[in-house]
């Protein structure tokens, strides 16, 4: 209107139409996956390019651009239907014969009755169609007897589109036992006993509460199964015979058409079965499948809610409008299109052949449906709280209980009165933390909950002293695997039970109240006898104890890595590594790992994981061949996380030659995106599995504190990356022959000057045991070098450092073994520097500490070489 020219509306499309969002090709995309999401348009936004879409498989809406959308199908809204809907002209009812009009207060409806139920998920649509009566004609040299009348019945409890495809004509034949005649029933009426005739009318009655019993079926419904023509001998002969049935009711209760021969020698008619065995067992099949069919979003179909067919016996029609209605229920039924959410699928009957999944759904938790929970489903509670009201509360509350049984079972809490707690002691408060463990595949196998003391209540001094406690590095763990797998050993994980409730408190605690579970007693208070988790010093107490119980076993403690113990004795290998409650056994002896169990567990009880398959969220998988180790999970979930499962992937995790320089004073930061959470998890898959992420990332941490939009966009281009590379992983090759040596191969490279902000370069070192990475950093150097030698110099002296570090571990569990150690590079300047005695005027500068790989060099500790 405002510039007097028709607007092109072609390209819009309707609102709840279908659409085929296309999948593009990417790296992660296999031949065999669909080319193309299904969902419905939405609506169009003013500055978006494509429209909005709704995926009713992950119940997201999104924009797209590349889409065809086909208006045929329309989305279906599941809580309402209009009455004017063109989709209604598919419900057909069939038409009663005439009969005389019923007395006055009577109401007789000739259609069926349609009731629904309409609930929160479902809508249940039930037509009660109606049945046939039976048929009579004339055959070979026999007289026609009435059959008995038809009741209603599952079969014709069905939507219109079954009853049509299975309206087909049923050869009527007669039976001569005795000299009395019987016609067949129809399709619709064959084969029922007393029993399923009462029990199918009872069905009936129930579905149309509210109205009278629903008349037979007249003539000309009998013509339309038979496929006679309307006015044909046979049909008038069909009228006349059956105007002489009369009605009787039996006992209980169902109306039944006799002759007249029948009533006078009290005769039974005969009914024979029209059709094969195979028939009856694809309809039961098919009124089964329609009965448990669950209702779905997008239901296509003709079947609506709260929609009352009535027809009175006055608005029959006529023949001729009869036939032009029963042309038009000639056209194509409209069919689902199988947008069926995950939760309302039903899980195939094959998978219950498979004894393994049996076991493994077991140990997962099943909710209010049935089903496995998934952990990303779970909303973790921060309190007591947050927990009763969380639909998983019954979940959390044993978990409480169980928590509460094993600190009164390990004798950590006691009850004492007020009086007796000395002067000076302040009690402390606790609180619940709550947290769920799940699988492999993220299902929830156990809901946990934790009563911790609030250790910040703490008095340093006089609550608690020291509070150092060691644990395992990352590396130790990874150079655990590659000992494995260059010794041929088996790894074997195991988990003590609430380990800080074992260790006895040097100073005990006072709690005065826990929310839930006050004292039994008024006027008493909680005395903590074990070091609770919480406290400051429960750490270190409990690491004093399992130490100590480990020495007196028989184990020796490395003293470079003090959570390794080991044990040799003759051929046997005994490696443990133990951080915190997760202990890890590399050993050749099956038996002395299952002794060291059984010891603990008498003394601290330890679930036996068997072989290990999970540490600290490292996934493990021990092949004859090899080890490999991987976070693919916990790649996902980050890709998930930050919205990347469906992006593009690219080939690195940055650009070459990226330069980044922190933001100004007076600059803003990029808050729109989470840019310090990202970095925070993958920080951890960078030093755990990752080495190709170290050095993004350690130039990406560096501004955490106020992002740039070019920042952003580099954290974004790593999680590109991870998205096509969630299964990368580090694999361990295991030698087939037995080794004289162990050779701890690294490398080690370096820039120059590469920080616009500092110019001071950036180190980075990897060392390999069985073909595998076990050591690896990308750190930025502490000194400005003025050279590219002097920058080569210094990374050789830290690798030189985490090698020297490395081979003391593997001198100590492997003394028969011979140790050696290769560093490679590519400066002959700095190889030159470190294998050499030089003075000159361009590297006496350089501070002392730096020379200490010469020094490895000439002991020959090292060997460095260039590569």
């Amino acid at each position: 209107m405002m510039f007097a020219v028709k607007p092109d509306l072609r390209h819009i499309r309707k609102f709840g139409a279908l659409a085929y969002v296309h999948v593009p090709v990417t790296p992660g995309r296999k031949k065999h996956h669909d080319n193309a999401r299904l969902g419905f348009v939405l609506g169009y936004a003013e500055d978006v390019v494509g429209c909005k879409v709704y995926f009713p498989e992950n119940r997201t809406a999104t924009f797209v651009s590349d889409l065809r959308v086909t208006e045929d199908v329309m989305y279906r809204d599941r809580h309402g239907v209009s009455l004017e809907d063109d989709d209604l002209e598919s419900l057909h009812f069939t038409r009663a014969a005439e009969t005389p009009t019923p007395s006055d207060g009577e109401s007789t409806l000739d259609e069926p009755t349609m009731t629904s139920a309409n609930d929160d998920d479902t809508v249940a649509a039930t037509v009660v169609s109606e049945t046939m009566a039976s048929i009579t004609m004339d055959l070979e040299g026999g007289e026609a007897c009435a059959a008995p009348s038809a009741v209603p019945t599952r079969t014709a409890q069905r939507h219109v589109e079954l009853s049509e495809m299975r309206a087909t004509t049923c050869k009527a034949s007669t039976a001569d036992l005795g000299g009395i005649t019987a016609a067949l029933p129809s399709v619709e009426t064959r084969a029922h006993t007393p029993a399923d005739v009462s029990s199918a009318q009872t069905e009936a009655q129930q579905v149309s509460t509210g109205h009278q019993s629903e008349e037979l079926a007249g003539t000309d419904v009998q013509h339309e199964n038979l496929g006679l023509p309307i006015g044909s001998e046979a049909s008038m002969e069909m009228k006349t015979d059956q105007s002489l049935q009369p009605v009787l009711q039996s006992e209980d209760g169902n109306e039944t058409g006799c002759s007249a021969s029948e009533l006078c020698d009290g005769s039974e008619s005969v009914v024979s079965v029209c059709g094969t065995a195979a028939d009856d067992a694809e309809l039961i099949a098919e009124d089964e499948e329609l009965a448990n069919e669950d209702d779905d979003e997008t239901v296509v179909a003709s079947v609506c809610g709260k929609i009352m067919g009535k027809r009175r016996r006055d608005e029959t029609p006529s023949e001729e409008i009869r036939v032009e209605l029963s042309a038009a229920k000639q056209e194509p039924k409209r069919k689902r299109t199988g947008l069926r959410e995950y939760h309302e699928r039903k899980k195939p009957a094959y998978f219950e052949d498979y004894v393994m999944n049996v076991a493994q759904r077991t140990t997962r938790i099943l909710g209010k449906n049935g089903r496995p929970i998934r952990g990303s489903d779970v909303r973790i509670p921060k309190n007591r709280r947050a927990a009763l009201r969380s639909k998983y509360c019954n979940f959390f509350c044993e978990a409480e209980l169980e928590e509460m049984a094993a600190l009164k079972a390990r004798h950590v809490l006691e009850e004492i009165m007020y009086e007796d707690v000395p002067e000076g002691a302040k009690p402390i408060k606790t609180k619940w933390v709550y947290d769920t463990k799940t699988d492999s595949q993220g299902y929830v196998i156990r809901f946990k909950a934790r009563l911790v003391a609030l250790g910040n209540y703490q008095r340093p001094g006089i609550d608690f002293h020291d509070t150092f406690s060691p644990v395992a590095r990352m590396s130790s763990f990874r150079l655990m695997v590659g000992l494995a797998a260059e010794l041929d050993l088996k790894l074997f994980g195991g988990d003590i039970n609430t380990a800080y409730l074992n260790a006895d408190l040097g100073i005990k605690q006072y709690v005065s109240s826990i929310e839930g579970f006050p004292c039994e007693i008024d006027g008493h208070i909680y005395v903590v006898k074990k070091a609770l988790y919480g406290l400051r010093q429960s750490g270190r107490e409990w690491n004093s104890e399992l130490n100590q119980w480990m020495l007196d076993h028989g184990y020796q403690r490395s003293m470079t890595e003090p959570c390794l113990y080991f044990r040799l004795e003759g051929d046997m290998t005994m490696l443990v590594l133990v951080y915190v409650d997760d202990i890890l056994v590399a050993t050749n002896a099956e038996e002395e790992k299952n002794k060291l169990f059984e010891d603990l567990d008498k003394e601290y009880g330890i679930k036996d994981q068997g072989l290990l398959k999970h540490y600290l969220g490292v996934e493990v998988e021990q092949t004859d061949e090899c080890v490999i180790i991987r976070q693919r999970k916990y790649a996902h979930e980050i890709v998930e996380k930050f919205g990347y499962g469906e992006a593009h992937p690219v080939g690195n995790p940055m650009e070459v030659n990226a330069r980044f320089e922190p933001l100004g004073e007076n600059e803003d930061s990029d808050t729109s995106f989470p840019y310090r959470e990202a970095i925070g998890m993958l920080m951890y898959l960078a030093t755990s599995t990752r080495p190709d992420l170290a050095f993004a990332l350690s130039q990406l941490c560096r501004f955490v504190a106020k992002p740039s939009h070019k920042h952003v966009g580099a954290l974004k281009r790593v999680l590109r990356y991870l998205a096509g590379t969630e299964n990368y992983g580090i694999t361990y090759t295991r030698q087939a022959a037995e080794l004289k040596s162990v050779v701890l191969e690294g490398y080690c490279d370096s820039d120059w000057g590469n920080d616009p902000e500092t110019r001071k370069s950036t180190t980075g070192l990897v060392f390999t045991l069985a073909g595998g990475a076990v050591s690896w950093m990308s750190r930025r150097q502490t000194i400005v070098a003025l050279s590219t030698a002097e920058a080569e110099y210094v990374a050789a002296c830290e690798a030189a450092m985490e090698a020297v570090s490395e081979s003391n571990i593997l001198q100590e569990i492997l003394p028969q073994q011979d140790v050696k150690l290769r560093i490679g590079m590519d400066s002959q300047a700095a190889l030159v520097m470190a294998t050499n005695p030089t003075y000159s005027r361009r590297t006496r500068h350089i501070e002392l500490r730096w020379h200490y790989v010469r020094e490895q060099v000439e002991k020959g500790v090292i060997d460095l070489h260039k590569v």
